[in-house]
């Protein structure tokens, strides 16, 4: 009977034991896929931090410092291009494009959100004409 309760109590000692080792080996790889993640997201900052100060420096050589500072502070104006748009806003959700009087029309949409209905809306709409922004409305 001893015997058999000392069996017992050793058996369950190193299965404790043996799922510590394994809880203690969760533990170490989650750390290192969390440290691993953390050095993929820092270096995904560097180069985004990268590409923006190059985009600037293309912007201001081609269209001046006053670009620059509009679309570094994510500013749209009447008469701004679309690939100044593009840079300051990035791509659009939607583009809805037609032609009238021979001229192409473009109206391109922003912020999506879904409505009670499933939907998909937009909160911010932008018309360019001709590739140039002739103006913008909310849409809530």
């Amino acid at each position: 009977m001893k015997i058999a309760l000392i069996f017992v109590i050793i058996s369950i000692f190193i299965y404790l034991s043996y799922c510590i080792y394994r809880q203690a080996g969760a533990i170490k790889y989650r750390k290192s896929q969390i440290n691993l993640a953390k050095k993929k997201y820092n270096n995904a900052i560097q180069e985004t931090l990268v590409s923006k100060k190059e985009l600037l420096n293309n912007i201001l050589e081609i269209f001046g410092q006053n670009d620059v500072d509009r679309v570094n502070e994510n500013k749209i104006y009447i008469g701004m291009n679309d690939k100044l748009l593009l840079a300051s806003w990035g791509r659009p959700s939607e583009i809805k494009d037609s032609v009238i009087r021979g001229k192409l029309i473009e109206k391109y949409y922003y912020r999506p959100y879904i409505n009670r209905l499933g939907n998909t809306k937009y909160k911010f709409e932008i018309t360019l004409e001709e590739y140039i922004i002739t103006g913008w409305k909310d849409l809530i």
